[in-house]
């Protein structure tokens, strides 16, 4: 951003029925931010069904997309990224929960910009495929039928005041048994934003040409009234490998799920991690745990030292020192216990954590796991960024070699917390539906 333009961080959720217009409001809205110095991102998981100009929907890969597409809004929302935008249909509460939950997360503001329906006849033929549109996606008539009946039913839910009816107001799931989507048994949830702009069909044409200056009153406005808070420090914590002398090779990590992995050959993933989440002038720490033995400690100062000085100069990260946490090279559970408190003890308040399981003994991986889940619930103001394991193939092709974002996985933890604790009636389907797995397509 530029030093004339002062706003906060605000999350924009588009809610409209396909053929509303959503999209070239969205590209409107990033003409007029980047043009007055602006970051912005736009994330729609319909990107993920295209295929050259077409958009081929494949249900088979729903849930995965979804996920891709909030892993990455979530990517932007870490990096600061001043005006992030959820181009979703997002036409029910528990659709933009995900992307809300992280905007409150990380500080954002959230504005709803809900496109009221036109004619159903005007959305179909919006969806027709013609050559000046490859891109339509062609829906149904019964589709959009129904995409308007949730867009009216849940339209109350805007109105914070409103009491939710528990017999209308429901969450739903996609039964793969049956083809149908059925009540979880739960209430749907009030939308959550700070403001909300509603455009009539009637009004469309005048918020082409006006939408972008509102919002960007808008997020000066909230400059004017909140502070931002301090950025914290982030957290590297990686484990020293085993491996004997020249038995540790420098390989490329193929990033499988996060784009942010990418990165050269390396002999420790976490360098993948700390270059891709890593801002230039970001206060760092480096943690280690380190085993006893030879060759630990020949990897540790011949290679690992080297290539943290590498990444830490190439990034201009401020940084003092590797911090080491030694261990023993058993699987002893009072081992364990020891590395558990030690790692507890080295986080602090104020963080973000990025981690690698990828080296140490068999139950490693679970203690770090049981640490950072220690450190994100009891610690004040920290968060877990990344967590990932790269897989090294030996004697078999590079292709197989990979970097994975597992992040999702340590947060259910705290959504199987969550649904135990509120006595969720379907919590299988709740789960489904949180994570994008087996639901219907919102568009």
């Amino acid at each position: 951003m530029t030093d004339t333009i002062k706003a906060h961080p605000t999350v924009i959720i588009n809610r409209a029925v396909p053929g509303s217009g959503k999209t070239t409001i969205s590209r409107c809205v990033v003409e007029y931010l980047t043009n007055a110095g602006v970051s912005n991102s736009v994330h729609s998981t319909d990107e993920f069904f295209m295929v050259g100009n077409r958009y081929v929907f494949d249900k088979n890969v729903l849930g995965e997309n979804h996920l891709s597409n909030l892993n990455n809004f979530i990517n932007d929302l870490k990096n600061g990224v001043n005006v992030v935008i959820c181009d979703n249909t997002n036409l029910l509460p528990w659709q933009a929960e995900p992307y809300t939950k992280a905007a409150r997360e990380y500080d954002y503001k959230i504005i709803i910009i809900n496109f009221l329906p036109r004619e159903l006849e005007k959305h179909i033929a919006a969806q027709q495929i013609t050559d000046a549109k490859p891109d339509a996606h062609n829906l149904p008539e019964e589709v959009i039928n129904q995409f308007m009946e949730d867009f009216i039913l849940y339209n109350d839910l805007l109105d914070k005041e409103r009491p939710i009816d528990r017999r209308k107001h429901l969450v739903y799931a996609w039964d793969e048994d049956t083809c149908q989507r059925i009540s979880t048994g739960e209430s749907a949830k009030h939308f959550d934003f700070d403001d909300i702009i509603t455009i009539r069909p009637d009004e469309y044409h005048g918020a082409i040409k006006n939408i972008g200056k509102r919002i960007l009153e808008a997020i000066q406005l909230y400059y004017g009234k909140d502070k931002i808070l301090m950025k914290k420090t982030k957290t590297f914590i990686s484990v020293i490998p085993v491996q004997g002398k020249n038995m540790l090779q420098a390989i490329y990590y193929k990033p499988r799920g996060n784009s942010k992995l990418e990165y050269g050959e390396t002999r420790f993933p976490i360098i993948p991690v700390i270059n891709g989440y890593a801002n230039e002038g970001d206060n760092v720490r480096i943690i280690t745990i380190m085993t006893d033995g030879e060759n630990s400690k020949h990897n540790y100062e011949t290679y690992f030292v080297r290539e943290i000085n590498d990444i830490v100069k190439k990034k201009n990260l401020i940084f003092n020192d590797i911090e080491i946490i030694r261990t023993q090279d058993n699987e002893n559970i009072e081992t364990q216990l020891l590395l558990f408190s030690d790692i507890i003890a080295a986080v602090r308040d104020d963080e973000d954590i990025h981690a690698c399981i990828t080296y140490g003994t068999k139950p490693t991986p679970l203690v770090e796991n049981m640490a950072l889940n220690y450190a994100y619930k009891l610690k004040k103001n920290v968060s877990v960024e990344c967590i990932v394991y790269g897989r090294y193939q030996h004697n078999d092709s590079s292709d197989n070699n990979g970097i994975y974002d597992t992040t999702a996985l340590f947060y259910m933890d705290s959504i199987v917390s969550r649904l135990a604790e509120n006595k969720a009636p379907n919590p299988e389907a709740a789960v489904k539906t949180m994570l994008g797995i087996g639901v219907e397509d919102d568009g």
